[in-house]
């Protein structure tokens, strides 16, 4: 089963994109992964012991982590994607085709998720000096704020989580070591 069969198969009360949009930017190997529902994510965060996790592959862990960092970010009133968004305009504004392109949505998505960003004042669109065509999508200070709100928010929940494996004091940094693959991997889907 590949990532894209995944958008429809997947059963949940979110939708399918938003669950499986951070897988997306993983590199090709995830592409057979398959995702657990999320009752049974649940499931396994009320399990404790090492006995819980015994067997479970990255990519479940993964989706763990993806279900915590959508919980952390609805206490801050943002969808994974409008964080995703806010990640991207951080640091650079865009156009809107290439952003589209960059979080795996299409434009008519995008479309609909600036407008909710732009209505709460965390992005502002406006025509490009250079190209009145194309649309320029800017973070605004407010934006700014509520990523940084973010941000620590995800960070404590992932520092909360890793305080249960004491061994292990550098998992939540380890993470910023997928940031030269992840990169990589965009430009290589957006040259090609």
């Amino acid at each position: 089963m590949s990532i894209v069969d995944l958008d429809q198969s997947v059963d949940s009360p979110f939708p399918a994109q938003q669950m499986v949009a951070p897988l997306r930017a993983m590199p090709n190997y995830f592409d057979t992964l398959i995702v657990m529902s999320l009752e049974q994510i649940e499931e396994l965060d009320a399990t404790e012991g090492p006995a819980a996790t015994a067997g479970v592959s990255p990519a479940h862990a993964l989706a763990r982590l993806t279900r915590h960092l959508e919980q952390v970010l609805s206490e801050v009133h943002l969808t994974l994607p409008q964080y995703r968004l806010l990640i991207f305009l951080e640091k650079q504004s865009d156009a809107a085709h290439r952003l589209a392109t960059q979080l795996h949505v299409r434009p008519p998505s995008l479309t609909a998720l600036v407008d909710g960003m732009v209505s709460r004042s965390l992005v502002d669109r406006s025509a490009d000096p250079d190209d009145r065509r194309r649309v320029r999508i800017v973070i605004t200070e407010e934006g700014q704020r509520l990523l940084r709100l973010a941000d620590t928010a995800a960070i404590d929940r992932l520092r909360d989580i890793q305080n249960f494996d004491p061994g292990r004091d550098d998992l939540v940094d380890s993470l910023g070591d997928w940031q030269d693959a992840l990169a990589g991997s965009l430009h290589e889907r957006l040259t090609s």
